[in-house]
């Protein structure tokens, strides 16, 4: 067990992930080759940054059969899936909604 913060932690407690920061929502992009694979990850604290590199996934990753992209929000403790890619077209999980992300 890490007793480090995540790096979702750390962008919402500022980046260092020692005291408060200004950042209370943090964004990661998730790039399965297969649903339950390893995943590559990126988190960002903003949200364009967030949603370019999961356009940019998209192109060059989202035509495989089994591939699966995500943009994931996380604020106050809550996860959100905002967009998912999968080999059948994108999902988007309206504001509000619980989504898939628990």
């Amino acid at each position: 067990m890490s007793v480090f913060p995540s790096d979702l932690d750390r962008l919402r407690l500022g980046g260092s992930g020692a005291g408060l920061g200004q950042c209370a929502v943090a964004y990661r992009v998730m790039l399965q080759f297969e649903e339950g694979g390893p995943a590559i990850t990126g988190d960002w604290a903003s949200g364009a940054t967030a949603l370019r590199t999961y356009r940019a996934w998209v192109g060059l990753y989202g035509g495989g059969p089994a591939v699966v992209i995500r943009l994931i929000e996380e604020a106050d403790g809550r996860r959100r899936e905002v967009r998912t890619w999968t080999a059948q077209g994108e999902t988007e999980t309206p504001p509000g909604s619980d989504g898939r992300g628990g």
